[in-house]
Parts: structure tokens; sequence; C-alpha cells
């Protein structure tokens, strides 16, 4: 189960093939500490008469994402390059006709 908090996202998953099979074959561990950017998000979008308003802060991250597959692993960047990750507030405004 993944754990997030205000500087931090560590989680673990199970890695499958699905057009193999179920079976697991393998893992990935995320780890990276996360950090205030500054950067301000300020976003407004409508689908099928409803409002999304998004308000909130770009967080800067620095980590590692670690996937082990049959014995062998690879490691690849989680960064700004690579990754967004955000702490948003999210309004949903449903447009409710009259009648």
């Amino acid at each position: 189960m993944p754990a997030f908090s205000d500087t931090a996202y560590q989680a673990g998953y199970e890695v499958f093939d699905p057009t193999v099979s179920r079976d697991i074959i393998g893992s990935a561990i995320a780890d990276a500490s996360l950090s205030l950017s500054g950067e301000r998000i300020s976003d407004h979008e409508s689908v099928d008469g409803i409002r999304f308003s998004l308000q909130g802060e770009r967080l800067a991250l620095d980590g590692t994402l670690s996937i082990s597959v049959a014995g062998s692993t690879t490691v690849v960047a989680m960064d700004d390059a690579s990754c967004e990750a955000t702490d948003l507030r999210v309004k949903v405004i449903e447009k409710v006709g009259r009648g």
C-alpha cells in the first residue's frame, strides 16, 4: 500500500504480464522525496456540463523507481523531468437545469 505524506511518497507494487498469465513476475518499489516548488496551479475545465476547478501547487520530487523482473533490476529516476506531482484541491460544479 502506498505511503504518502507532505514530504515523501513510498510504495511497492507487484508486476505481472497480463498477456501471458496473471502470475506475478516481479516487483516495483517507488521512493521519492517531495517538496513545494512555489509554482501555483490554477485551471478550470468543463466536460458535459460539469465544471472542474483545480487550485494548488506543483511539487518538486526526487527519487527512484526500482523494477525487478526475472532476477534483473532496472532503476529509473522519479524526478521533475520524468514525473509530475501536485498538491491540488479539486472542486466539481455540476450545472443543474431549471425546469
